[in-house]
């Protein structure tokens, strides 16, 4: 299967994760969002993150969903789990330092996309880095920045009774 096939499926929230933010004392810790035994994504300060777990077609999937301000930057990561290691599917970034909304994307069979790495040797960047980018407005809050990573990772509801 393909990522992409993934990444259109329609997914449902099965565990809310709460905004943290980490500041000068408090840290994201490694068990946060984890990719494999050794290795997983953490964040600087003065970012603001979440992880969601959510369930499409009956594949589990984590989200990672993360901004700073101070810096312009959003990063939003889904990731399946393959063994003990997890994949990562698709990302959506942005940075201040290059302005426009991307996605990074592997184009070949899930199965060829290397577990337990934060960006896949095999992912593209769409659109590309010279290619011309439309979207370059960044202006975030916690809701927007759920609201953007929901959206390109088509989560389109939420377990009855739950809040997020």
């Amino acid at each position: 299967m393909k990522p992409r096939k993934l990444l259109r499926l329609r997914k449902v929230v099965v565990e809310a994760g709460s905004w943290k933010v980490v500041t000068g004392k408090a840290k994201m810790p490694g068990t946060a969002f984890p990719l494999s035994k050794s290795f997983s994504i953490q964040l600087g300060r003065n970012w603001h993150w979440r992880v969601d777990v959510t369930e499409g077609s009956g594949i589990l999937f984590r989200v990672l969903t993360a901004y700073n301000l101070d810096l312009e930057e959003y990063r939003a990561v889904m990731t399946v789990p393959r063994g003990n290691q997890h994949v990562v599917i698709a990302s959506l970034e942005f940075h201040g330092t290059h302005p426009g909304w991307h996605c990074h994307l592997p184009c070949c069979d899930l199965e060829d996309v290397e577990a337990g790495q934060g960006r896949p040797r095999s992912s593209n960047r769409i659109p590309g880095g010279h290619l011309k980018h439309r979207r370059k407005v960044f202006g975030m809050t916690e809701s927007t920045a759920l609201a953007k990573s929901f959206g390109f990772f088509v989560i389109t509801g939420i377990p009855e009774g739950s809040l997020i």
